[in-house]
């Protein structure tokens, strides 16, 4: 059978003491470093989700602003388009009107030359026809050339 004297008190206060020890001198001193930690996590994870928040936000603003921009490049894009087909299209017609009127020149001075060959070739007719009819009747000698 077991005895129970004077030891078994002394080892159950010294076992009490041992307890208060530890728990003021480790156990205390862990649990705050781990609610400090805890404290700590808690606050990053809040600055971390404040931070994923206004990322997310920045994110939105620039998104919308590469879309304005995108929209702005297409809207000047397009009027620079516009502008560009206007000043073609103003170009050729004033070369159109341009070659119209070179045209219309070319084709007054070539009426021109036609109507002064037709009325050179004409005079030649007549004087080649008046020497052949002199040649003919008259018996002379052909002096046509020198009428000339």
């Amino acid at each position: 059978m077991i005895s129970l004297d004077y030891t078994v008190i002394l080892q159950m206060i010294n076992f009490v003491i041992i307890f208060f020890l530890s728990k003021k001198m480790i156990l205390e001193p862990v649990m705050r470093t781990i609610d400090k930690r805890d404290r700590k996590i808690a606050l990053l994870s809040d600055d971390a989700k404040t931070f994923e928040d206004e990322l997310e936000k920045n994110k939105r603003d620039y998104e919308k602003r590469i879309d304005d921009v995108k929209n702005d490049l297409l809207s000047h894009r397009n009027s620079a388009i516009v502008k560009a087909e206007k000043e073609a299209n103003a170009e050729i017609n004033r070369v159109k009107d341009n070659l119209d009127k070179k045209m219309q020149e070319f084709k007054d001075e070539l009426t021109l030359q036609y109507e002064e060959a037709k009325t050179g070739i004409e005079k030649d007719i007549d004087m080649l026809s008046e020497d052949v009819l002199h040649v003919l009747l008259g018996g002379m000698k052909w002096e046509g050339s020198k009428n000339r």
